[in-house]
């Protein structure tokens, strides 16, 4: 009888150790979309999803490094902690989706629309976000270090503690209020008519 039970506790714990449904993964791997999917903690490097529906889908902790998900619509998506250098999400519909400490280096966001998103404490460190809607996006904390916003639109986005050393936003729409409640460097690029507060020293 014990061996039963400790049997089944260890089934339960390998369960719970693999946390995403194997079920959903290979959804995505032969469909090339699944919504409302848990894919939590998977290992989806460098898979070709664009175009992919991961509406209201979880990503937590799921290793997409080098992904295309080009198009891809990750709307009210969870991304939390996830794994996203070097993905290609151009064109990627990102509108309220929770990318809360989303590891996003190198990745490529051009043309992204990712209104109202959650990207506090996000790494976009190198990111293209050329083009990008953020608008009313949380940005708070997020690290923009070297991130190429050029075109992007930035109204009503949140930038309180947003590191911004080395990045372009020579074409956005920023404000002044936004800057002056981020952080940056001499190498930062503003858009004409907005000044570098003297407080920055770096990130």
């Amino acid at each position: 009888m014990r061996a039963l039970v400790l049997a089944g506790a260890l089934a339960l714990l390998a369960t719970a150790a693999l946390a995403f449904d194997p079920a959903h993964v290979q959804r995505l791997t032969d469909t090339g979309s699944c919504d409302r999917c848990d894919l939590t903690d998977a290992d989806l490097r460098a898979l070709v999803l664009r175009g992919a529906d991961l509406v209201w889908s979880d990503l937590s902790k799921a290793n997409l490094g080098e992904a295309d998900l080009s198009g891809a619509n990750l709307t009210r998506a969870t991304l939390y902690k996830t794994g996203l250098g070097r993905a290609v999400l151009a064109g990627a519909d990102l509108t309220e989706t929770y990318l809360r400490k989303a590891i996003l280096h190198g990745a490529d966001l051009s043309g992204a629309i990712a209104r109202f998103a959650v990207l506090r404490k996000a790494v976009l460190t190198d990111a293209n976000l050329t083009g990008a809607d953020l608008t009313a996006a949380a940005l708070t904390e997020a690290d923009l270090s070297g991130a190429d916003l050029r075109g992007a639109r930035l109204q009503d986005a949140i930038m309180t503690g947003t590191l911004l050393c080395g990045a372009d936003l020579s074409e956005t729409d920023a404000t002044q209020t936004q800057i002056d409640f981020a952080v940056g460097d001499p190498a930062t690029r503003l858009p004409s008519g907005i000044e570098k507060p003297s407080y920055w020293n770096g990130c």
